[in-house]
């Protein structure tokens, strides 16, 4: 990925190694940055930082939109004299729990003079689940046949919305949503069933609504063969239980 912005008399070049990253990754890359005017300008607050956005905000330019939490400049005092460059590697470790890209915001790198963002540059990162999660989705829609509406980063977790099939054995399910994160060697999974069924009460049939809540917190030594290799056989077992509880529930 690249992006150039012109910034105080200077063409400022960011390069970027890759197109797409999951949590753990690391981000780097080169700026570089050229003195088109005809002094000297003191580039100490110029960089690279990396912060997470909502797209209304950035999209209207709102000054709190990007603020970075990481940051990487050229040193204090640092000058650049007119028709002279330098450049500047750098280098971010996104975190296990890195917020991933969804419809309401991305993490976004931002480059330039990062004391004045309004003028600065910014490229929009694209995020998604480890390979691990996705796969554990796809093996809910292919053994239960719940289907993934959308993804969704909330706090430190991601929150995924899936769809009940039409079946009868799901007749009493009307929601799932999925809260999960990879941390500390463990996935960290928290169920919430929408149910529905029919009640009875002062001589009038009704649908009675209730909520299921399932916690669990799988190792990950268990769960799989090596890293992101996903042990199905264990997995399937964890969600015949999980999926039989929200049934027998849902039926009684």
């Amino acid at each position: 990925m690249k992006g150039t912005v012109f910034q105080e008399n200077c063409q400022i070049d960011l390069n970027i190694l890759g197109e797409s990253w999951i949590p753990g990754q690391i981000i780097k890359g080169t700026l570089e940055i050229k003195n088109l005017g005809p002094g000297p300008i003191a580039i100490q607050n110029h960089g690279v930082g990396l912060g997470h956005g909502e797209f209304k905000k950035v999209q209207t330019s709102n000054k709190s939109a990007l603020v970075p939490d990481k940051k990487t400049t050229f040193e204090a005092n640092k000058m650049l004299g007119p028709g002279a460059s330098e450049s500047l590697e750098w280098s971010f470790n996104l975190p296990e729990t890195a917020p991933i890209t969804d419809k309401a915001g991305s993490l976004f790198i931002m480059f330039g003079n990062l004391e004045d963002k309004q003028k600065g540059g910014h490229l929009q990162l694209t995020v998604s689940p480890r390979p691990l999660i996705k796969e554990f989705c796809q093996l809910i829609e292919n053994f239960q046949r719940f289907k993934v509406k959308e993804w969704r980063q909330k706090k430190d977790r991601i929150q995924i919305k899936l769809v009940p099939p039409n079946s009868r054995e799901f007749a009493g399910v009307e929601s799932l949503i999925l809260l999960t994160k990879e941390v500390e060697g463990s996935l960290h999974l928290d169920y919430e069933f929408g149910l529905k069924k029919i009640g009875y009460g002062q001589g009038e049939v009704a649908v009675q609504k209730q909520d299921l809540k399932l916690n669990f917190v799988l190792p990950l030594k268990q769960i799989t063969f090596g890293k992101d290799m996903i042990d199905q056989d264990k997995i399937l077992n964890h969600l015949n239980d999980v999926f039989g509880q929200a049934k027998m529930k849902s039926n009684y």
